[in-house]
């Protein structure tokens, strides 16, 4: 059996939460607004409207103290929330289960997970912020203003899409994010244990502030590094914090679409430090970056940018090996 709750056009703001219970849901455009749900298990529905907003509460049917304890999640109701064009907030919060939200247009999205996953796709949305405790984010095809996320224990992949702004914080897990609008806002990573990379549109540097654990995280790119120390610009500047894990940053030119492993570089041979590195299959430190622009500029030798390799971590052999492969020799 389907329950079903509908609400008015004037309604611009949807509020979803599952009490002592989980909620997979699925959100989608239609003609009319409605919210469906199972009526298989245990779950009482209830709504108030304030103005131009709907609050929607499923509860478990339960009602003993104990038995909340003892089963704190509860039963798990399959639900779908089916909005006009005319809504354009939607705030959903569940103990468990999974989110997918598809072919929508919104201003802000809050999405709120203990355990499940979360997949947006075919979406224009202003705001996307997720607190998730354990669980997988995914999304695709996509713009976004900004994506705030905080996820303890899961992995965040965005492909084929385009933010301008990230604000994201991983305890534990690997993030993916293809990609960065080429004057995108100030952005903020913060990752404990994991590996993160970032596609950035366009190959001009990037402004950073780092705090990494050195000999346990490392922070490479194939498009220059500038150290932003005062200015705090910003657009197209980075803050990020690592203290196990590696995050490479990857510039892409900007007449091309989402391509991860094309379009990284020029087609032509230049003899900058910069074109050196962005034709290079393997990232830079900024660090190791600095070695090839003074080299480049001629205010070092080709023996001291070795050496100056080797203060870095390299081996003799492998310094030599990495100017050569740059197009460097003595």
């Amino acid at each position: 059996m389907q329950g079903f709750i509908t609400f008015e056009d004037n309604i611009r703001k949807v509020v979803i939460s599952a009490k002592f219970m989980g909620m997979d849901i699925s959100v989608n455009e239609s003609e009319q607004n409605t919210f469906e749900y199972a009526q298989d298990i245990d779950v009482v529905a209830s709504y108030e409207t304030t103005d131009d907003t709907i609050y929607i509460t499923l509860a478990n049917e339960r009602k003993g103290f104990l038995s909340n304890i003892i089963s704190f999640s509860g039963p798990t109701v399959r639900t779908k929330l089916l909005v006009k064009s005319s809504v354009k907030e939607i705030e959903l919060k569940t103990i468990n289960g999974d989110i997918n939200i598809d072919e929508l247009k919104l201003d802000r999205v809050y999405l709120n997970v203990t355990s499940g996953d979360i997949d947006i796709n075919d979406s224009t949305i202003g705001l996307v912020a997720v607190k998730a405790i354990t669980g997988d984010i995914k999304i695709d095809n996509c713009h976004i203003g900004c994506l705030e996320g905080t996820i303890t224990t899961g992995d965040a992949t965005v492909s084929n899409s385009l933010l301008k702004e990230l604000n994201c914080s991983v305890i534990t897990g690997d993030l993916k994010i293809n990609k960065l609008s080429s004057d995108f806002l100030r952005s903020r990573l913060n990752l404990v244990t994991g590996d993160a990379k970032i596609f950035i549109s366009g190959t001009q540097p990037v402004n950073y502030t780092s705090k990494s654990t050195r000999f346990t995280s490392n922070v490479r790119s194939n498009i220059p590094l500038i150290q932003d120390g005062f200015s705090r610009l910003d657009k197209r500047s980075l803050d990020i914090s690592v203290v196990t894990g590696d995050i490479n940053i990857v510039g892409i030119e900007e007449n091309c679409e989402y391509a991860e492993n094309s379009c990284s570089g020029t087609a032509s041979q230049s003899k900058t430090a910069e074109q050196r590195a962005k034709n290079s299959g393997n990232f830079l430190t900024p660090e190791e970056q600095k070695v090839l622009k003074l080299l480049d500029e001629k205010k070092i030798s080709f023996e001291f940018a070795v050496e100056l390799l080797q203060e870095l971590g390299y081996n003799k052999e492998e310094a030599v090996k990495t100017l050569n492969n740059r197009g460097y020799s003595e």
